[in-house]
C-alpha cells in the first residue's frame, strides 16, 4: 500500500501546527536542496504488515525554531541535545500519524536524527515513494519522504 502525497500533506501539516502553532505551505513539485547549507534529518523506520521508513529533513535554523517552541525557550538558548530531542519527537508524531494510514499491525523504531553540513542518510534496501516539500513561515525548508522496502 502507498500513501498518498496528500495524506502526507495533510499529517505533517496539522503535526507541524499542533506542536508549533505555525502553518506551513506545501511546496509541490518544488523540491529543496539541503547540501547548500547546515540541515538535520531525523528517521522512524516502520515495520510489520507495512516496511518502510519516515524521513524528516529541514535547516538547522528551522530544527532551532521548532525546538525552542517546543521547550519554550529562547532561540539563542537551543543545544545540540535539545534539537536532536525536538527533531526526534517532530518525526515521532508525523510517523505514528502515518501508521495509522497503513495496514496494521506495524510498530515504531525509535527515532535516529543527525544533523551537519555534508552528510547522507541512507536506509539499504528501501526505495523513495513519496516526498513531499514544505516551507515555514519564515521561508525554511522541510522535507518529508517514505521509503519503502524493496522487493
Amino acid at each position: 500500500m502507498a500513501l498518498a502525497n496528500a495524506d502526507i500533506c495533510a499529517v505533517t501539516e496539522f503535526a507541524w501546527q499542533t506542536m508549533t502553532g505555525d502553518p506551513l505551505t506545501s511546496m509541490e513539485g518544488t523540491p529543496h536542496n539541503f547540501a547548500d547549507g547546515r540541515s538535520v534529518t531525523a528517521c522512524i523506520q516502520i515495520t510489520g504488515a507495512w516496511v518502510g521508513a519516515v524521513v524528516l529533513t529541514c535547516s538547522e535554523e528551522l530544527s532551532k525554531q521548532i525546538t525552542a517552541t517546543l521547550f519554550d525557550i529562547e532561540h539563542s538558548e537551543v543545544g545540540h541535545d535539545d534539537l536532536m530531542d525536538a527533531m526526534g519527537e517532530m518525526v515521532n508524531v508525523v510517523s505514528g500519524n502515518l501508521k495509522a494510514l497503513l495496514p496494521a499491525p506495524s510498530t515504531l523504531s525509535l527515532p535516529t536524527v543527525t544533523n551537519g553540513g555534508d552528510y547522507m542518510v541512507n536506509i539499504p534496501g528501501s526505495t523513495v515513494v513519496n516526498r513531499v516539500d514544505f516551507a515555514s513561515p519564515a521561508s525554511e525548508p522541510l522535507s518529508v519522504t517514505v521509503m519503502t522496502k524493496e522487493e
